[in-house]
């Protein structure tokens, strides 16, 4: 079974605000596996507009963040999490960033 969906292209100007699939809706409702792909727009604050992507294959689980440039966020494989404590608890959108800051770093 393959899906094709696009989600974000700025050549093309899509950006899916909110979408969701799952065995049901690709067409596998007899399925037994537990797996989904959500894709969402955060609101508020500094993150207002930041798209993220989660992905859930039924032992993995993780987010990526297309906003800025597909960055891994979270992940976890089973109940073990995966990465390293921020110091920024939030995902700050591109455009509330001084790039000239901390030596063109941001």
């Amino acid at each position: 079974m393959r899906y094709t969906k696009i989600l974000v292209d700025t050549a093309s100007n899509v950006s899916v605000k909110e979408w969701k699939l799952t065995p049901v809706d690709a067409g596998d409702r007899f399925s037994q596996a537990a797996w989904s792909v959500e894709k969402r727009q955060l609101a508020g604050g500094r993150q207002e507009g930041v798209d993220i992507i989660q992905v859930n294959n039924g032992a993995l689980q993780f987010t990526v963040v297309p906003t800025r440039g597909f960055n891994v966020w979270t992940a976890r494989a089973g109940e073990i999490r995966l990465g390293w404590d921020s110091p920024v608890k939030e995902i700050v959108h591109p455009k509330f960033i001084d790039v000239s800051e901390r030596g063109g770093r941001g």
